[in-house]
């Protein structure tokens, strides 16, 4: 009885080697399938990781600050739009694409309700949003 247990066990054996060599044979290409490791993956991509995420500052030239000093950001809400000049936050409403100067004005800060002042405070933000010389410094 152990006799057959044992002849059974080795004909299983046979036949498993037996398949997984024909097997072998049949699945065998004759085009190398590279294998990757984490390290060439890194080789790869390594120039893409050594590049800085944030943008370089741009350079001080006579065009650049001629470009800041006559130019200014704008800020526009439907219809209206709003900058700031001299100091005072400015707004005007636009026809046709265009600037109507007619309707230029300072906006008068203590006269707004508070959700009309958190509008104009976001709009402020925005507008002075990159400015290294904008004064924020309490100076102490």
């Amino acid at each position: 009885m152990i006799i057959e247990y044992f002849l059974g066990s080795l004909v299983t054996l046979i036949s498993i080697i037996m398949f997984n060599k024909f097997t072998n044979k049949l699945t065998q290409s004759d085009i190398p399938i590279p294998r990757f490791s984490q390290s060439s993956k890194v080789d790869l991509i390594r120039k893409y990781l050594e590049q800085p995420i944030v943008s370089k500052p741009q350079k001080k030239t006579q065009s650049t600050e001629d470009m800041k000093k006559n130019s200014k950001k704008a800020f526009f809400i439907g219809k209206d739009v709003y900058w700031i000049e001299d100091g005072f936050l400015q707004t005007a409403k636009i026809f046709d694409n265009q600037i109507d100067e007619t309707t230029k004005k300072k906006v008068d800060t203590h006269s707004l309700d508070k959700v009309e002042l958190d509008k104009m405070i976001f709009i402020v933000d925005k507008l002075t949003e990159g400015n290294k010389d904008d004064s924020g410094n309490s100076g102490k």
